[in-house]
């Protein structure tokens, strides 16, 4: 849903070169729609999050990695923020919005490639940088949790990456250790 708001809206910016956007009722339409998937999304992102903390409490014994909860309450922050406190206010807006939100809904593109799927984070921290610079003091607060809540997210990345390079570090050495045997 989040890529068909941005062709919608990208589309909707290239036909309209002489309109302001902004003002037609297309763009009032898109808002809506965007507004709507991303409470939507809001929802979804809460129970895969419940299922993501219960799988993960029974694939690491009792133990939820920190990245993992660092992640899922930063990114959950961040859905909650833009979804109530900073609407989008311009087309550009809506893009920065839906690619922020369709890379939290990436984790099925491990499966078919890890460079899919780390290209995915790469682009919603993208999006979300530049989001954070558009929202910047736009409302204090809301821009504050949102930039507070990108710094947790980050940070949860952060810990997935060094994890993941300790764990095949440590498959290697598993492997190696098997075939010196």
């Amino acid at each position: 849903m989040g890529w068909v708001v941005i062709f919608l809206t990208v589309s909707a910016v290239l036909r309209s070169k002489s309109v302001n956007v902004e003002q037609t009722q297309f763009f009032f339409t898109l808002q809506s729609i965007a507004i709507l998937h991303f409470k939507l999304s809001l929802f979804s992102r809460s129970f895969a999050y419940a299922v993501d903390l219960a799988n993960a409490y029974i694939r690491f014994n009792g133990i939820i990695p920190k990245w993992l909860i660092l992640h899922h309450s930063g990114v959950w922050v961040q859905h909650l923020v833009k979804t109530f406190f900073l609407t989008p206010q311009s087309p550009m807006h809506i893009i920065i919005f839906s690619l922020a939100h369709q890379s939290t809904h990436n984790t099925w593109t491990k499966k078919y490639s890890l460079a899919l799927y780390w290209g995915n984070v790469l682009v919603g921290v993208l999006a979300c940088l530049y989001f954070n610079y558009l929202v910047h003091n736009k409302d204090i607060f809301a821009s504050r949790c949102f930039h507070y809540s990108f710094q947790v997210t980050s940070v949860g990345i952060l810990l997935l990456v060094i994890d993941s390079h300790f764990l095949s570090k440590k498959r290697k050495e598993s492997v190696q250790c098997r075939i010196k045997k």
